[in-house]
């Protein structure tokens, strides 16, 4: 019992304890010689932390010096904490993702400065360092920029779920519950995203939950509440009647959609690839 209520106590002092290495961190950049700035993306930079917000670190690395760094980053990441274990990546890999003993978590990504530019994901950041004012006119640029719910995505997202739909069942006629499992938890998660969509909200990367329900979603009450009614069970008759549910549901956001983007909805084509395995 001491060791919950322990995790508690650190729990409670976990934005004390990011923003203290979030000076640590900014002292070691800065001091950098190669380093050329850094900035922040994800919670921080929408300015929207909890407790238990990661780091989006996003730091800029002059051409000549790129490699190296990148080589370097497990070691350079040793000096803004007592590191943990890291989730291992190649070598040359550009970013890296880090455990801290603290409990606090850091994404590490490094650009040269070419690798910039204006786009969606660099609307909401949060500058740090930036004295040849690079990120100031990246950000400045993207703020223009706006969620295009267009004709590729549509497809994409309609023909993730018409793949998932029927893996589904392949796999529950294998007898396969995990398997089965897991592609009605994707059906739930495409879900999800058409409604993001549909609000003209930019989608999680594939399959990543976070944000889909508390005080960050952008989904209402009752969607947050299907998708919970939408549950999981091993029990392969539950997992069918509820993918039929979800199939339906499909169906109108795919009809709502397509019209929102005017895109041709092709009414007997989707329902032509649905019944194969209705």
């Amino acid at each position: 019992m001491r060791q919950v209520e322990n995790f508690f106590e650190r729990d409670a002092q976990l934005v004390n304890i990011r923003e203290e290495m979030l000076e640590v961190i900014g002292e070691q950049l800065k001091r950098h010689e190669h380093v050329m700035g850094y900035f922040y993306g994800g919670a921080i930079g929408a300015h929207q932390t909890d407790q238990y917000s990661d780091i989006d670190l996003r730091v800029i690395v002059q051409p000549a010096f790129y490699e190296a760094f990148v080589n370097e980053k497990k070691e350079i990441a040793k000096s803004f904490g007592d590191l943990l274990f890291c989730e291992e990546t190649q070598d040359r890999a550009s970013y890296i993702t880090l455990h801290y003993r603290n409990f606090i978590k850091v994404d590490l990504f490094i650009y040269r400065p070419q690798d910039l530019c204006p786009s969606i994901w660099n609307k909401k950041i949060e500058i740090s360092y930036d004295p040849y004012g690079m990120v100031e006119h990246i950000h400045s640029a993207s703020k223009s920029f706006m969620y295009d719910l267009n004709e590729r995505e549509i497809n994409h997202w309609r023909t993730k779920f018409f793949a998932t739909y029927h893996d589904l069942y392949r796999s529950v006629n294998r007898k396969e519950s995990f398997k089965a499992m897991h592609d009605l938890n994707e059906l739930r998660w495409l879900m999800a995203t058409g409604w993001m969509m549909e609000q003209g909200v930019l989608p999680n990367n594939y399959l990543e939950w976070s944000n889909i329900e508390g005080e960050r979603s952008s989904l209402s009450q009752a969607q947050v509440d299907q998708l919970k009614k939408w549950d999981l069970t091993s029990d392969l008759e539950h997992i069918i009647t509820t993918a039929k549910g979800i199939k339906d549901e499909f169906v109108k956001l795919h009809h709502t959609l397509c019209r929102k983007a005017s895109v041709v909805e092709n009414k007997e084509w989707v329902h032509q690839v649905l019944n194969q395995v209705a």
